[in-house]
């Protein structure tokens, strides 16, 4: 690889954490955007599904007190999602801002010289005819 393929810094969507920080990030959006409706619905399948278990209780005779679910008392949450996206957004923005602050602390890479036996300093030559 020559000198100047080498100075360029590497572009931050080249990084897995970059993807991870935006997939997750949309993920939160859209949790938090679409969650009380979420909640509305699953709660209104809950009640149904209540409904149908007492109703089917009333005809085989068996009437007891069926309890009506309420949104603090769902079956099926969001918060196990809301703390695997948290999780992972806060690993991959530490591990970006990381690899980010790393990449600059770095110099800029210069080409490898080497003097042969006369004393001569050449540049050392990858086998693609680049420099190393």
């Amino acid at each position: 690889m020559n000198a100047a393929a080498k100075s360029h810094p590497r572009s931050i969507t080249e990084s897995p954490w970059y993807w991870a920080y935006v997939f997750c990030t949309g993920g939160l959006i859209v949790l938090i955007t679409m969650g009380p409706k979420y909640i509305e619905r699953q709660t209104q399948i809950e009640q149904n599904g209540q409904k149908r278990q007492w109703a089917a209780q009333h005809v085989a005779g068996q009437v007891q007190a069926v309890s009506r679910s309420d949104s603090d008392e769902l079956s099926i949450v969001l918060w196990p999602l809301f703390i695997v996206l948290g999780s992972i957004l806060g690993v991959a923005w530490i591990k970006l801002i990381h690899d980010h602050l790393k990449r600059r602390a770095q110099p800029a890479e210069l080409p490898v010289t080497s003097e042969n036996d006369d004393g001569v300093t050449i540049d050392a030559v990858s086998p693609d005819g680049g420099h190393q």
